[in-house]
């Protein structure tokens, strides 16, 4: 029973220290750690190699599950379709929110011919609640959209902060790229924002205590958030909770043994 006892705390430790990147059917997380980061996120260059060993969802602009758009998307008067459980990027936008501890990524391929593709404005960001609020903009503060996207190719965009006091600056440290391609399907576009920029437009809040991050884009390109997990202080604290529980499970076998249950 001791060998048990110790094989079954050695494996909570071990799980308890495993940090998880996974995406289950529509919905993406990015169990992240505000501690210990080695800010190995994505390059910001316009390659979107690194991005592939990220999971990712895929995701409408609005829930219309009555007609078309719950498996396809109307364009130029054809109903386009996806097989049941399958997704693409010809009738959703695909996405991506990361967080490596110290900057927030966001990848998003844009859905072929979708009416709001490349839509800068209102990238709301929140915090466990706390809404900051970001604009995608060209260089020199004109809103980044889909009609000045005709030539293929990769433009440096600006990151600036759309509330609070800081509104209408470019976020600090921030960059933004997209690509894109010809007959302007699919563009691409990745941003890299460092945390600290989004205290500076909503000071409340804290920066070493961050559980949920989310992504929207007020019912433009999305109809629901996209979210990242994470904790405060990662590993240390999980595997702490995980001896904590162990050590309940030690004092109940003691306890039933000296009673004659076992």
């Amino acid at each position: 029973m001791k060998k048990f006892m110790a094989l079954f705390l050695t494996t909570i430790i071990i799980f308890a220290n495993v940090s998880v990147v996974f995406a289950a059917g529509d919905d993406y997380k990015n169990s992240f750690s505000l501690t210990g980061s080695s800010a190995g996120g994505p390059v910001i260059d316009g390659n979107f190699d690194d991005w592939e060993g990220i999971p990712h969802s895929y995701e409408y602009n609005w829930d219309n599950s009555a007609n078309c758009w719950y498996y396809g998307v109307w364009i130029d008067g054809v109903c386009y379709k996806t097989p049941v459980g399958t997704y693409d990027s010809n009738v959703r936008h695909k996405i991506a929110l990361y967080c490596d501890g110290e900057n927030v990524y966001l990848h998003i391929e844009f859905a072929r011919d979708y009416y709001a593709k490349m839509n800068g404005d209102f990238y709301n960001f929140d915090f466990d609640g706390k809404r900051t609020t970001m604009r995608i903009t060209y260089q020199g503060n004109s809103l980044a959209n889909n009609a000045a996207l005709s030539n293929p190719g990769v433009y440096q965009l600006e990151v600036r902060h759309g509330n609070g006091a800081v509104s209408g600056y470019v976020a600090e440290g921030s960059q933004a790229v997209v690509r894109v391609k010809p007959g302007n399907y699919n563009a691409e576009l990745e941003v890299k924002i460092p945390l600290k920029v989004f205290a500076q437009q909503n000071p409340s809040i804290r920066l070493d205590q961050i559980s949920v991050i989310s992504w929207d884009n007020s019912g433009n390109l999305t109809y629901r958030p996209v979210m990242a997990t994470g904790t405060s202080s990662g590993p240390v604290v999980l595997a702490g909770l995980s001896i904590g529980v162990a050590a309940v499970g030690f004092v109940l076998y003691d306890r039933r043994k000296r009673n004659g249950n076992i």
